[in-house]
């Protein structure tokens, strides 16, 4: 693999790194470096990484890891003044259904620590940033989702986060009947076997202003309860469910099985995929729906916009 600037010009003579290899040490200019690592054409880009800053006297070393198939590729760097510094990985959902004109609930997104700024732009409702950034772990990332057009951050907090761990930020709640929330969900993107595939529900739907009120069932089209995915509340993340290939027909549901609150559209998935279905909408503003986000290993990641079908009125 090669190590190149963002422009994709080669850092010194960073090109063609075998397995295995350790190159010499480099001397360079203090300031921000702005890396990644790509295959040996140069035309693949493997990993991006976050902004290194360099200082007077410092020494670094940057171990690119990981095999894909079971952890995926990632970098630590080791230095003599900073002692570890690994990265997480965060992506960023827009689940806030705050307005029912869809262009007026565009967000910009601001993550700032000690290391870098980094800035998600333009994000509507029902919209995720563009897969996973990578981001200084053990630092306060300070965290600020603003409505486009305003100066005043619709919601505000400071995380830290853990090496080597995924993350989802899910700007929820519409500001009536739920406040708005950044839900902070762990992924884990292990692959199971190749014949079955990793489900979880999350639900963000802020339909009610009790959270009793909002109180959901997932059953399959015979009624029958999806495991143990009953009774979710607001906010909750269920478990990951192992199950064997196959077409879900599945709904949401008031507890007990009826209503029908929301019709899922068939669902099918391939062995060995991570899926999370995300239940969505406040029915003020946005209609009760559903989103799903499939991720295999970190590398194949694709989103089911949204589709609404067959939603009853709640309110």
């Amino acid at each position: 693999m090669d190590i190149r600037h963002d422009d994709g010009t080669l850092l010194d003579n960073f090109d063609d790194i075998e397995y295995l290899s350790a190159t010499t040490y480099i001397t360079l200019p203090t300031g921000s470096y702005d890396l990644h690592l790509s295959d040996a054409t140069s035309t693949t880009t493997l990993f991006d990484l976050p902004t290194l800053p360099l200082t007077e006297g410092q020494i670094a070393t940057v171990y690119a890891l990981g095999d894909i198939a079971n952890q995926p590729l990632d970098v630590l760097v080791i230095s003599s003044t900073t002692t570890v510094s690994a990265f997480a990985h965060v992506q960023f959902a827009h689940f806030a259904p705050f307005t029912g004109v869809l262009t007026s609930t565009a967000v910009s997104v601001i993550l700032n620590n000690p290391m870098t700024t980094t800035v998600i732009s333009d994000v509507m409702y029902g919209q995720t940033s563009d897969g996973y950034l990578h981001l200084a772990a053990g630092l306060p990332t300070d965290i600020q989702v603003i409505p486009t057009g305003s100066v005043t951050p619709a919601i505000s907090t400071t995380l830290v986060f853990s090496p080597d761990v995924h993350y989802t930020l899910a700007a929820i709640g519409n500001g009536t009947d739920q406040p708005f929330n950044l839900l902070v969900i762990t992924d884990d993107l292990s692959a199971p076997m190749t014949d079955t595939f990793k489900l979880r529900v999350v639900h963000v739907a802020p339909f009610s202003n009790t959270i009793t009120g909002t109180l959901l069932d997932v059953r399959d089209q015979s009624g029958t309860l999806l495991d143990s995915l009953g009774d979710l509340t607001y906010e909750s993340v269920s478990t990951y469910l192992t199950l064997p290939v196959s077409i879900l027909d599945l709904q949401l549901t008031q507890p007990g099985g009826s209503p029908t609150l929301y019709d899922i559209l068939p669902l099918s998935f391939n062995g060995g995929q991570v899926v999370t279905l995300f239940a969505i909408g406040d029915t003020l503003n946005q209609p009760l729906s559903t989103l799903v986000i499939t991720n295999r290993q970190g590398l194949f990641r694709y989103i089911l916009p949204l589709v609404y079908k067959e939603a009853v009125a709640i309110r």
